[in-house]
């Protein structure tokens, strides 16, 4: 029977330097929850605005299907400075 962890990380944003979202070990299943009263901005590729994808309040961000280890995306508050909720699951 394979074992379920669940991750959840809090992190404070910053509406200058884009800041990495990493990871501690390979997820099945990742969501970045915006708890912020500002949007965020999100890239996959920090140097690449063709990645970037605008973040809405309240609203969810899931990665591609397979979350791989370390850097996931680089998140740029459009104001404030969050927090952003990291969820994640291995299965």
């Amino acid at each position: 029977m394979p074992v379920n962890w669940l991750y959840i990380n809090r992190v404070t944003i910053d509406p200058v330097i884009w800041t990495a979202i990493t990871i501690p070990y390979r997820l099945s299943q990742l969501c970045i929850f915006n708890n912020d009263e500002n949007e965020f901005l999100v890239r996959q590729d920090s140097a690449d605005a063709s990645t970037e994808t605008r973040v809405g309040i309240g609203m969810v961000w899931k990665p591609g299907e397979d979350s791989p280890v370390s850097t996931i995306c680089y998140v740029l508050s459009v104001a404030g400075t969050g927090p952003l909720v990291i969820q994640g699951i291995r299965i």
